[in-house]
């Protein structure tokens, strides 16, 4: 049976009071991509911040329909941690 435990990188994030960006610039220059892909027991969810405007596409995929839901349950519980919301344009 799997967990449905928000995702362990993502909680820790939140919690740190450090930002998406700030994360980003910690990390090796080999490593800092626009995108990060983050390994969830239910599946996976990835988040890529636009090149080109101020923007992040976030993608989650899951074994099943609840799994699923689970994952994007988690995101939006992560988004209003940060004061954002599904679909919110950046100020």
């Amino acid at each position: 049976m799997r967990s449905s435990r928000p995702c362990g990188c993502s909680t820790c994030l939140a919690r740190s009071g450090h930002s998406f960006g700030d994360f980003r610039r910690s990390l090796p220059a080999s490593a800092a991509t626009p995108e990060l892909r983050i390994p969830c027991p239910d599946g996976w969810w990835l988040v890529r911040a636009s090149g080109t405007e101020s923007k992040l596409t976030i993608r989650c995929e899951a074994q099943d329909e609840s799994g699923l839901e689970r994952l994007c349950a988690a995101i939006g519980d992560h988004l209003r941690a940060c004061g954002l919301a599904w679909g919110q344009k950046a100020r």
